[in-house]
């Protein structure tokens, strides 16, 4: 007779809260994260603090439209600000730029459906034009 296991299994933890609303925020952190304007704002502030002129420097955008994103980042916690003369930009948490480089390696790998139905590839391209 074979052994019986008198483990219980245990059951994996829940990836989204209970809630509609906690299921929403959690949206709303992935498309934060995968906006490109504040991918790059991201990026340039991980090491540093920069202040608004600096950031239009580097991103090439106007200024309204960085210090509105920057605002925004800000209150959603993943800018920290310091405020003087001048506003001082930074990430607030590494733990999202720990998120984003180990995406990007698999991101960049070769799509998994890529190749088996030019229905699918189309669709892709259409909805994920980030892999183009």
């Amino acid at each position: 007779m074979a052994p019986t296991s008198t483990a219980h299994s245990v059951a994996p933890a829940p990836l989204l809260p209970d809630s509609l609303n906690g299921v929403a925020v959690v949206a709303k952190f992935f498309r934060a994260l995968a906006d490109l304007t504040w991918l790059r704002l991201r990026e340039f502030l991980l090491h540093d603090e920069h202040t608004v002129t600096e950031c239009v420097a580097h991103i090439g955008l106007s200024r309204g439209r960085v210090s509105t994103d920057l605002s925004y980042l800000a209150l959603c916690g993943y800018m920290q600000v310091r405020s003087g003369r001048h506003s001082f930009y930074a990430v607030a948490d590494l733990r999202v730029a720990d998120l984003t480089s180990t995406s990007a390696p698999k991101l960049a790998s070769p799509w998994p459906l890529q190749g088996r139905s030019p229905r699918l590839n189309e669709k892709r391209h259409s909805r994920c034009s980030v892999f183009e």
